[in-house]
């Protein structure tokens, strides 16, 4: 059996930001940059399938930051 996906800490150049609403707003939710985004996405995808390689780890990700750009859920 392979040993565990070992699990990165989030480097302290990525900053987390949360959108605190005013009283009487509705809660928003928070826009990622691209880089907390795939820092996101690749330590799922290291969880969920780990018998990913880097390339196809690589190339989901591009997809999924393109997407997400096109919605919005990203910044940049």
């Amino acid at each position: 059996m392979p040993p565990p996906p070992v699990r990165l800490q989030v480097p302290p150049s990525i900053q987390t930001s949360t959108v605190v609403p005013a009283d009487g707003e509705e809660p928003t939710c928070d826009v990622l940059s691209v880089a907390e985004y795939s820092f996101e996405v690749t330590e799922l995808l290291l969880d969920a399938a780990s018998w990913l390689t880097g390339e196809q780890i690589t190339n989901l990700r591009q997809q999924l930051v393109q997407l997400s750009r096109s919605h919005g859920w990203v910044e940049g």
